[in-house]
């Protein structure tokens, strides 16, 4: 267990440091949100150029494993990730967070 948190932990950041790094000078590199239908529901994709940052086909922070109900529900989760990812803050999102998207 302590293995898998430091692994996450250190994928964490350094995808900051590489996503930081990538946005940081004069040329920004394009960072992506796409949506997708994933089951009988919605997911959305975070893109860093042509490679696939965060792929989430079922909605984060919850108990259950469920795709999102719609594709707006998805965009709202995902634009609060890519907002996280660009500013290089953490971007887990949390259990209310993603409530009030699902309630919009």
């Amino acid at each position: 267990m302590i293995n898998l948190v430091a692994s996450a932990v250190a994928f964490w950041l350094a995808l900051v440091a590489f996503v930081g790094c990538n946005l940081g000078g004069e040329q920004r590199a394009k960072v992506s949100l796409r949506t997708f239908p994933s089951g009988d529901g919605w997911g959305y994709e975070i893109r860093l150029e042509d490679k696939c940052l965060i792929y989430q086909s079922m909605i984060p922070a919850i108990d259950s494993l469920r795709p999102f109900p719609s594709e707006q529900s998805a965009r709202r989760v995902g634009r609060l990730v890519l907002k996280r990812v660009v500013s290089g803050e953490p971007f887990a999102v949390t259990v209310k967070e993603v409530e009030d998207a699902l309630k919009e």
